[in-house]
């Protein structure tokens, strides 16, 4: 099942502050939240999940940058039945 993550959450998973995060977002080491609203924006847990486990596996930030990029390449692919899983 798809878990997300408010921006709250996100900090809390990485002890980082939002400006933090979002110049993490800015240099292309952290994927740009979903927009569900105006004012409801989140993170799949899984994405945050997969750069926590890069960034502890001590990756490069090219990797990194290539890891957001492939996770957010990846929201197009998203189906039902992925999401059910």
């Amino acid at each position: 099942m798809l878990s997300l993550l408010r921006q709250s959450d996100v900090s809390k998973k990485f002890g980082a502050a939002r400006p933090t995060i979002y110049e993490w977002m800015t240099d292309g080491l952290f994927p740009r939240p979903i927009k569900f609203g105006r004012k409801f924006a989140a993170w799949p847990e899984h994405e945050a999940d997969a750069i926590l486990a890069a960034r502890i596996q001590g990756k490069s930030k090219e990797e990194i940058r290539e890891l957001v990029i492939e996770l957010t390449e990846a929201r197009q692919h998203t189906t039902l039945e992925k999401l059910a899983d």
